[in-house]
């Protein structure tokens, strides 16, 4: 996981994944912290439990933290590696549900299995994605009773085979913040991957707010450029290596629309 100055929320989190596996399991935590100024590393020493904790420059985000951490994790040569954000609040025996929904699956290395996440209304956050045309068009898959394929996966509690994960390759760093997630899971599926949705539900993380984005209403259209090129906007080096590697011969279009529709969508509210 990867974390930066919520140290009450990683700490949960951490502890959590220790308690809920536990016997049959044997499990390492690998925390990327991005030089949280907070007390999360002290907390995070107090864990008993083998906890490993990465420190990390503070402008490292999602994508380069867990690509690091994920290097440091191969070194062992664990079996699976389990994504998981740090302001997951997991459900009771949520990840060996998880552990045996890939278990039970045919081809177990080439299946990648995902938790769905919900808020704390009921409604899902995180989880499988259905894509649509084109692949900047998409929907959450609401998990059923049984299990689910999908096209793409959030990272928020992803798990995925280590022979799959060598085979496709790490997190690409390139990317900054999002997109990262997406491109991975895309890239596993074009090389042949189940990406599964597992029954039921397997915790708690709310969406990121809009209201510090550059979708929030009534900013200035100089902030919301800024906005949207910011790191956990939409900045360009980040959209333009998803589009070009996945868009197909549309990824210009693609790549120029949304830049383009600030500036539009800002004039006609002016009218």
């Amino acid at each position: 996981m990867a974390s930066h100055n919520r140290a009450e929320l990683t700490e949960h989190c951490v502890r959590s994944i220790l308690q809920q596996l536990t016997g049959d399991y044997q499990v390492r935590v690998w925390v990327a912290d991005a030089s949280s100024n907070n007390d999360t590393r002290n907390r995070l020493s107090n864990v008993d439990g083998p906890v490993s904790v990465e420190p990390l420059p503070a402008d490292w985000f999602w994508a380069q933290s867990m690509s690091h951490v994920e290097v440091r994790a191969l070194e062992e040569d664990p079996q699976i590696l389990v994504w998981i954000n740090d302001d997951v609040a997991l459900e009771d025996g949520a990840l060996a549900r998880l552990i045996s929904v890939w278990e039970a699956r045919p081809e177990k290395s080439n299946t990648v299995v995902v938790g769905s996440m919900r808020g704390a209304e009921g409604s899902i956050t995180y989880g499988g994605i259905r894509l649509g045309y084109p692949v900047t068009r998409w929907e959450h898959i609401t998990p059923s009773s049984g299990p689910i394929s999908a096209d793409a996966a959030n990272g928020n509690l992803l798990l995925i085979p280590t022979e799959l994960l060598r085979r496709v390759g790490g997190l690409d760093s390139v990317f900054e913040h999002s997109y990262a997630d997406f491109d991975w899971t895309l890239r596993a599926t074009r090389a042949g991957a189940e990406i599964i949705v597992a029954p039921g539900w397997y915790g708690l993380c709310e969406r990121n707010p809009v209201g510090d984005s550059y979708q929030a209403p009534s900013i200035t259209l100089a902030e919301r450029y800024r906005r949207v090129l910011h790191r956990k906007g939409l900045p360009w080096r980040s959209h333009y290596r998803y589009v070009r590697r996945h868009a197909g011969p549309i990824w210009p279009a693609l790549f120029a629309y949304p830049y383009l529709r600030i500036s539009i969508d800002h004039l006609l509210r002016r009218f």
